[in-house]
């Protein structure tokens, strides 16, 4: 992955709070099979096979602060992420998913009223030189609680286009984010919201 674009697909993850601070992994509880895998990218996108993933676990998130560019670190019992990126020629795609298991359902709710808050007043903000522009998307009803929206994100790189979505079950909270050079339609976002629903329990 070049440069810019890589700094473009950390900017995205960080936005949405995809990134995690590091923890050794037997402080995980959260499983891996609680999380999207690389099966679960490359059966909705295609042009996701042949990416390099990467996984990590955490006791500490990142989650979206009251300024739109920045994020503040919120202490959990456990969460492990999973994502991965390719580039070829003029086509790119990256992808990325957690789930963070809180100490208490406020708590979790506390955390993801600052996804809501994100999703509802961060529509345009700049941040590491790219531009980022934000549409509210419907979610299937899945989770107790749950939030989508499209991004289009400009840079001296190019235009990239894609999702996020978040969904609250209990104490969990489950985040996914793609993009790339093309769209994230309605039909893929509605497939990754079932498939991770289903394993964040």
């Amino acid at each position: 992955m070049n440069r810019s674009a890589s700094s473009v697909a950390l900017a995205g993850l960080l936005t949405v709070g995809l990134v995690l601070v590091s923890a050794p992994s037997d402080a995980a509880k959260v499983k891996p099979s609680d999380v999207l895998n690389e099966a679960d990218f490359e059966a909705i996108f295609s042009d996701m096979a042949g990416a390099e993933f990467f996984s990590e676990t955490a006791k500490k998130i990142h989650v979206p602060a009251k300024k739109c560019a920045r994020t503040k670190k919120v202490r959990v019992k456990s969460a492990r992420s999973f994502g991965g990126f390719v580039i070829t020629g003029e086509s790119r795609r990256w992808g990325g998913s957690h789930v963070a298991e809180f100490k208490s359902v406020a708590a979790a709710k506390k955390s993801f009223s600052a996804y809501q808050r994100f999703a509802r007043k961060c529509t345009k903000f700049e941040v590491h030189g790219a531009t980022y522009t934000h549409k509210s998307r419907t979610l299937p009803r899945v989770g107790q609680q749950r939030v989508g929206f499209t991004e289009k994100t400009k840079s001296g790189g190019g235009v990239d286009r894609g999702a996020s979505l978040m969904i609250r079950q209990g104490k969990r909270i489950a985040v996914v984010s793609v993009g790339g050079a093309g769209k994230v339609t309605k039909k893929q976002t509605k497939r990754l919201a079932k498939i991770a629903a289903k394993k964040m329990k």
